[in-house]
């Protein structure tokens, strides 16, 4: 059984993840992609669902990976907790991993 940084292709999964995350951490996706660029999951799929925040390219410009942050407290964009934002792909962050299950 192999796992890997979580992927969040739909509005359910998001609500799930802001709901019980919700915290002033951030943690790492598997998503990547500047903001120049089409942005993939590690997996090499084409991202489709999107809460990647207005905000995310102010943070931190072509840094490649992105972490969501669910807490209104922790960002300065209260509008924005839940969503996407940016940065540098060697910054200190937590993570949640998935797995399919059955599989």
């Amino acid at each position: 059984m192999s796992s890997h940084l979580v992927f969040i292709e739909s509005y359910e999964e998001q609500q799930f993840l802001s709901e019980t995350y919700n915290s002033s951490h951030a943690y790492w996706l598997g998503l990547n992609g500047d903001s120049y660029s089409e942005k993939t999951w590690d997996d090499g799929s084409v991202m489709v669902y999107s809460r990647i925040g207005s905000h995310a390219t102010a943070t931190d410009n072509n840094s490649g990976c992105y972490r969501i942050i669910t807490d209104a407290q922790a960002i300065k964009w209260e509008d924005e907790a839940g969503s996407w934002f940016d940065k540098s792909c060697d910054a200190r962050y937590g993570y949640i991993c998935e797995y399919e299950m059955g599989a």
